[in-house]
């Protein structure tokens, strides 16, 4: 099959399943219509009379009040991209303290930039998980250049920069991340990955906390008070405790590790496992 013939191919996967699941769903064309996504364009797209642009699949993606990641997801022939992968292994890895394992995922002999980002994100993952600090200054010099030339947010680069904090410095951290928040991509980024922009700013202005940048954290913790919304109860959890836990830092207040100590006991109580290990991990390591 010629490289056209993939690509008519996959067009066709893509209009049969967008309609099989619109129907399945039970959404019409002018219920999925907005100003800027009109019936007909779905009607052409659906009958191979004409394709969408990236902008409008997305439209009538959200017109099915689905995300891109659930409707890709359950596409027959989705295959999930390798930076997927690799966050659900290393995941995996972080989630059971399995240190050697995270230690398989590293290339020793890494030529190709993608697999020295990778590697660097392992090597994170271990100090965060045990301490054990195997980044170079190399390996910090790498992640700055990276993020500082940019010319654009996308989600690789939120992943790599959400996962690589400890390899940078915490002036550089902080200025990215308000460099992410002020980029034009950010209305977009939100729309199509919310949840992982949100974790970031959560994962930051705990990597502040923790480092005694009160003032820098504040600011953060400004600007998710703005995004978190009710349906965020995770991030807003993990933002309640850790500013107990930075008024702990500054006062040295037994009542307030006592506090802390209480809002975990009640994630456990609730089922919020995971959630309460992770917080008593960085307790550990800070207290």
């Amino acid at each position: 099959m010629t490289k056209l013939q993939e690509e008519m191919s996959e067009q066709m996967e893509l209009r049969t399943f967008y309609q099989k699941t619109r129907e399945e769903r039970g959404y019409t064309y002018g219920e999925i219509e907005t100003g800027y996504l009109h019936s007909s364009q779905i009607s052409r797209f659906e009958k191979g009379e004409s394709m969408f642009s990236a902008e409008c699949l997305l439209l009538a993606i959200q017109g099915l009040n689905m995300t891109p990641t659930e409707f890709f997801a359950l596409m027959p022939t989705y295959e999930p991209s390798r930076l997927h992968i690799f966050m659900k292994q290393m995941s995996d890895y972080a989630i059971t303290n399995d240190i050697e394992g995270m230690k398989k995922l590293l290339k020793p002999r890494a030529k190709k930039k993608i697999d020295k980002i990778y590697n660097v994100m392992v090597k994170v993952a271990i100090f965060d998980s045990s301490g054990e600090n195997l980044i170079t200054d190399n390996d910090r010099k790498l992640i700055q250049d990276y993020l500082t030339s940019i010319k654009q947010w996308t989600l690789f680069e939120i992943d790599v920069f959400s996962n690589c904090l400890e390899a940078l410095s915490l002036k550089e951290a902080y200025y990215l991340g308000l460099e992410m928040l002020d980029s034009d991509e950010l209305s977009n980024l939100l729309y199509s990955h919310a949840d992982v922009v949100k974790r970031t700013l959560v994962n930051l202005y705990v990597h502040m906390v923790c480092n005694e940048q009160y003032t820098r954290a504040n600011r953060i913790k400004n600007e998710l008070d703005e995004l978190l919304d009710a349906w965020d109860m995770e991030g807003k959890i993990i933002v309640y405790i850790f500013e107990t836990f930075s008024k702990f830092k500054r006062e040295k207040s037994s009542e307030l590790f006592e506090e802390i100590q209480s809002d975990i006991q009640v994630l456990k109580k609730f089922g919020i496992v995971d959630l309460a290990k992770r917080i008593e991990m960085f307790m550990a390591k800070e207290h």
